[in-house]
């Protein structure tokens, strides 16, 4: 009998030492015909997370009144999806544009993100800067211990202008360049 490779595969939770939750947002997304994973990131990338690649052929975006950014970004930190860590940069810069907190803040209770979203914020700030978006996330959420090495390191959330720029002016927060063409 042959495994089937999704099985081999650890998933985030797995990687940081929490139990499985089957999500309600999952379901959503399964609903909603996308079945895998990597569209959720193609789809992140075509509403303007395009500092990544899009790892799947172009998805039909069901437009944001039925699938909002905010869930769309949540969703690639589901706990019971293989672990990606480019779907949690492509996260982050998706909730780092135009998305609404309170929002966030009430699907990640239900899906059990709040620690793991306290841990983005707390990167993110990290290097000093400002953020509306995630100085509200840090404030609202609270922080768990996870395993050193697992989550992206705080630098694959910002760019980087290097030395050749003043030092307040060298890091900043990747964000969304556009957004959905069927924003409704």
């Amino acid at each position: 009998m042959v495994k089937e490779t999704r099985y081999d595969m650890k998933t985030l939770n797995e990687m940081l030492g929490m139990t499985y939750h089957m999500s309600p947002l999952r379901m959503k997304m399964l609903r909603l015909g996308l079945h895998d994973p990597k569209q959720w990131q193609t789809l992140a990338v075509q509403r303007g997370c395009d500092h990544y690649p899009a790892v799947t052929d172009p998805v039909g975006d069901p437009g944001s009144s039925i699938l909002s950014n905010e869930e769309l970004a949540l969703s690639l930190l589901l706990g019971e999806l293989p672990y990606d860590p480019q779907a949690i940069r492509v996260s982050a810069q998706l909730l780092s544009g135009d998305v609404k907190i309170i929002k966030i803040l009430r699907i990640a209770e239900l899906e059990r993100l709040k620690p793991l979203l306290h841990r983005l914020a707390k990167d993110i700030l990290s290097f000093g800067l400002e953020h509306k978006n995630w100085k509200e996330i840090l404030d609202a959420t609270f922080g768990k211990d996870f395993p050193e090495g697992v989550l992206p390191h705080p630098t694959r959330y910002v760019l980087d202008q290097g030395n050749y720029v003043p030092e307040n002016q060298r890091y900043s927060i990747l964000t969304p360049k556009r957004m959905s063409l069927r924003e409704v």
